[in-house]
């Protein structure tokens, strides 16, 4: 399942991501971000992190949902597999590993970030600050 894409932009990472839902969505985000970061080799270990997250709007929750990602993928060294919905939480499994992330990114952006339907695919377009 390859359900983004990195998008050309002159000096930061820009991304598509896209699912039938927000929980494709995510899954799709987690994916495209873990392909950029980490190189899938090395000894693993398998992890489980539960969160909350403030669902005031689309965009909100899916940046704060990214920006927490990063957190745990660069200073945990977390790879994420899969991610799920449940009430009010975000459950994501993943893999601790050994490697260090190939690149840092800073954080996900408001900057032209928008979320759109495209028929029956859900859409998001983040720039991420490198």
């Amino acid at each position: 399942m390859k359900d983004f894409k990195i998008l050309d932009h002159t000096a930061d990472l820009k991304m598509e991501f896209s699912g039938e839902n927000l929980e494709e969505l995510l899954n799709s985000s987690a994916q495209g971000l873990s392909i950029y970061l980490f190189e899938k080799n090395g000894k693993k270990i398998e992890r489980v992190y539960k969160r909350k997250f403030e669902r005031k709007n689309e965009i909100d929750f899916f940046i704060s949902f990214l920006n927490e990602l990063l957190y745990l993928m660069q200073s945990k060294s977390f790879i994420p597999t899969v991610v799920f919905l449940k009430d009010d939480y975000v459950i994501i499994k993943g893999e601790k590993t050994e490697k260090k992330p190939l690149v840092e990114i800073k954080a996900a952006t408001f900057h032209n970030a928008k979320i759109e339907r495209d028929g029956n695919i859900l859409k998001a377009v983040i720039t991420f600050d490198l």
